[in-house]
């Protein structure tokens, strides 16, 4: 299934989607809560900063998918990395693996606290260190 435009997102929802027809994809259930958002008018107006507020969660939403893609793949790459060494160790080296592994099986807390340890250092360096984004980057 190809992937809509905006332009072609919006044509379909001012055509207008029957009442219990849903909208397909991620864009198209965002624009069809801002079209049921924009239906009813605020009470007393839009504020002065109801732009900046709208751009500054879209950029909120698009930096956590962006995070949650970095862990993902950092994840995948490590794991990927390991089991290939493994296998690699396995093929060429049967009597050196098995020594590894029963090493390994001694020290598994200090690998599990190694491997925790990654993770919380990759957490805190997102979380602590500021990073200066502006608004223009994320409007194509």
């Amino acid at each position: 299934m190809k992937k809509l435009t905006d332009e072609e997102i919006q044509r379909l929802l001012d055509q207008g989607l029957e009442k219990g027809e849903q909208a397909r994809g991620e864009d198209q259930k965002m624009y069809q809560l801002l079209y049921k958002a924009l239906e009813e008018e605020p009470q007393g107006g839009l504020s002065w900063s109801f732009a900046d507020k709208v751009s500054r969660k879209a950029v909120q939403l698009h930096t956590r998918q962006q995070v949650k893609k970095y862990w993902l793949w950092m994840s995948l790459s490590i794991l990927l990395a390991l089991t290939s060494c493994a296998a690699c160790l396995f093929i060429f080296e049967q009597e050196l693996a098995s020594i590894m592994v029963n090493y390994l099986i001694e020290l598994r807390w200090v690998v599990i606290f190694a491997a925790i340890m990654f993770f919380l250092i990759q957490l805190a360096d997102y979380y602590f260190i500021p990073r200066q984004q502006s608004y223009s980057e994320y409007r194509d």
